[in-house]
């Protein structure tokens, strides 16, 4: 069955990066400006500040030598911060890329705009922006994105009119050597982000403009140049902190040279930080401690803001886009949850008024497990899981001895604290949840990501802050277990897959992520059986896992069991009537069947009418296509085709991968000869 052996994501509209295709959309133009020199020509003052926002993928605050380390790899940011306001104490919301990033760009928590996980969500169209909000003041917008993790398709570039990603035309990629070749990431050299912001300020420099940069060169898998591998020779980490601290100087020393650092607002800050083995974490996503969640902060902004000032007082990257929007003389939303750091900065803010929350899904996207969460409140720091954790940060930066036990009115207090934050208002709608594009999904896995959207507490309908199996931190060895066996899925390497999840497997019975591998291990190994098993089981804990339904389909067709495969589509209809990916498998099997008793043309077209009347402005090309094959079954050939124009333009418009516009074509050419799609 096509939908479900090519899955409904590889026909969803907007689409354009599968299979290798470009970013669709307005893109920065790619000819080349002339590069910025001391002759260049001075620029024409602008009544609005412009604004750059830089965010540094994966880098710690004690990174920095201005935040205390002592290998001192970042003179240009050190100088930034010696010339801006540096927050001590900055908290970010989530330790992964993408909702971190939408927690910066829409001045809320993750459970009010909805991006819970580098996978499975994308950012609601309804939530604003600071490049809609920006770009609505006259402002010139343009995003220069290193990875694919943020790439278009999210929509965290929602108000940017240039944008260009990791998947993007004319774009340098890092290269990382030492990857096996089916692991490499695609990821953008800084070297590259650099220039392409430059060539922007030479182009566009006489307007209002908010230039967003990210910078992806401090994560894993570590390879700086030669140069700064050389000066860092103990810490590869370090090296690449150092690389993109070059590329921060080139950038500052081309603003100057275009005369608009004058007139300039920065932010610099990262989405998280690095564990470097800190509390067993080699990398980050799965904990909440200070190693990740504390990021730098400095805002740079020689007009309006007194150099030199270190602020000690809780920060939070929500409170970047209200901050910044005051500098820029812009009203902020109401519906934000950040607030402006300018009382902070003029001391006539109470500090203990903030506080700052955060929370892991890792555990529960590969375990089920409970969201991982943290509450600080000044100098107080509480982890609510299994055995929660209290740390006094004054006393113990680490995060070294767990004073739970010592203080539990201090515990029972911030977990008051804590649910109220959770519940002050309703929480995002499932419009952020999104399926995961195979290629994305690869491109997650290489860079050491689970592929897979956590199970949420408030969609199960429980408690955010109920607790249940094991401690995470007695997790760690198994997940990064499970993100090596998917490594070894890619590289077709099914018996070592396997035999690493046996022991996972025993450990967390009830995981669906790691049945799930386990089922697509024992089927490549041509243990069909034993799949369609574990498939099964799978399917009893989480009966709306679409993914496993659908890779289960193609098991039964293929082995001839088409009575259990029917029943397999039904079943996923009425376990989960919301889900549109089911109802749609379970009507092109209507329409397409070749088997006359399974087929049932009326019945397929009142499913799919059914579905797009409740479309919500978002239709997929896949839902069309299927809609004209069972418009076809019925013998409406005319309005078949329509349909199938409609959904083959949708696919062209978001420059789909080339097959899966060849095969709409195909469809379409068969309602035009006035015969059926058999499938």
């Amino acid at each position: 069955m096509r939908r479900t052996k090519v899955l409904l994501l590889s026909l969803t509209l907007g689409l354009g990066v599968a299979c290798g295709q470009v970013e669709s959309g307005s893109e920065i133009e790619p000819d080349r400006a002339p590069t910025p020199s001391a002759h260049s020509t001075p620029r024409l003052r602008t009544t609005q500040p412009n604004l750059i926002l830089i965010t540094l993928d994966t880098l710690r605050a004690d990174a920095l030598g201005t935040y205390g380390q002592e290998k001192r790899p970042s003179p240009h940011i050190d100088q930034l911060g010696k010339e801006g306001v540096l927050f001590e104490h900055a908290m970010t919301t989530n330790p992964e890329t993408l909702p971190s990033h939408a927690s910066i760009l829409t001045g809320q928590w993750p459970h009010h705009h909805g991006v819970r996980a580098n996978a499975g969500f994308i950012l609601p169209e309804a939530k604003l922006t600071l490049a809609e909000i920006l770009k609505e003041e006259g402002y010139r917008t343009a995003a220069e994105i290193a990875a694919p993790v943020l790439r278009k398709e999210t929509r965290i570039t929602q108000g940017f009119t240039h944008q260009r990603g990791a998947l993007s035309r004319n774009v340098t990629l890092k290269s990382v050597p030492t990857q096996h070749d089916s692991e490499k990431p695609m990821t953008r050299d800084g070297a590259d982000i650099t220039d392409r912001a430059l060539e922007f300020m030479q182009r566009y420099g006489n307007d209002p403009f908010f230039l967003w940069l990210h910078y992806f060169d401090p994560h894993n898998p570590y390879y700086a140049p030669q140069e700064f591998r050389g000066r860092f020779k103990d810490s590869p980490y370090h090296a690449e902190v150092a690389y993109v601290d070059n590329q921060i100087g080139r950038l500052l020393e081309g603003l100057r040279m275009l005369d608009l650092d004058e007139n300039t607002v920065i932010a610099l800050t990262a989405d998280h930080g690095e564990g470097l083995d800190e509390h067993g974490e080699p990398t980050h996503s799965y904990f909440v401690y200070n190693s990740t969640m504390r990021v730098p902060l400095i805002l740079w902004a020689p007009e309006q803001l007194k150099g030199g000032n270190r602020i000690s007082s809780l920060a939070r990257t929500i409170d970047i886009l209200p901050t910044v929007l005051e500098l820029l003389g812009v009203e902020a939303p109401p519906e934000i949850d950040g607030q402006s750091l300018l009382p902070l900065i003029e001391d006539t803010e109470n500090p203990e008024d903030r506080s700052a929350y955060g929370e892991a899904t890792r555990f529960a996207a590969t375990f089920s497990l409970p969201t991982l969460r943290f509450l600080r409140k000044g100098n107080w720091k509480y982890i609510h899981k299994t055995n929660p954790e209290l740390y006094n940060l004054k006393e113990d930066p680490n995060e070294l001895t767990n004073l739970a036990s010592r203080h539990p009115e201090r515990v029972l207090e911030m977990r008051g604290e804590l649910e109220a934050l959770l519940t002050d208002r309703p929480t995002a709608d499932t419009s952020a949840q999104s399926e995961i594009d195979g290629q994305i999904a690869a491109e997650l896995i290489a860079l050491g990501y689970v592929a897979h959207a956590p199970r949420m507490e408030i969609e199960a309908g429980e408690s955010p802050l109920d607790l249940y199996g094991v401690d995470p931190n007695s997790m760690v060895e198994s997940a990064e277990g499970v993100a090596r066996d998917q490594g070894y899925l890619r590289r077709e390497k099914a018996q070592e897959a396997l035999s690493l999840l046996e022991p996972i497997r025993e450990k967390a019975p009830e995981s669906t992520q790691v049945l799930l591998l386990t089922a697509r291990a024992l089927n490549k190994l041509g243990r069909r059986d034993e799949a369609i098993r574990t498939f099964r089981e799978l399917l009893g804990f989480e009966p709306c896992e679409y993914k496993s339904r659908s890779e289960l389909a193609v098991i039964l067709r293929a082995e001839g069991q088409m009575q259990e495969f029917v029943t397999l589509m039904e079943a996923g209809v009425e376990a989960c009537p919301l889900d549109k990916a089911n109802r749609n498998d379970l009507a092109w099997l209507l329409a397409t069947s070749s088997n006359e008793t399974l087929r049932d043309p009326d019945r397929a077209v009142a499913i799919m009418e059914a579905m797009l009347s409740d479309d919500q402005g978002d239709t997929q090309a896949a839902y069309l296509d299927t809609f004209s094959a069972a418009l076809a079954a019925q013998g409406d050939f005319k309005r078949a085709e329509a349909v199938s124009r409609e959904s083959l333009r949708l696919l062209e418009a978001a420059n789909a991968a080339p097959e899966i516009i060849s095969e709409v074509r195909n469809h379409l050419a068969l309602i035009r000869d006035g015969s059926p799609i058999r499938e």
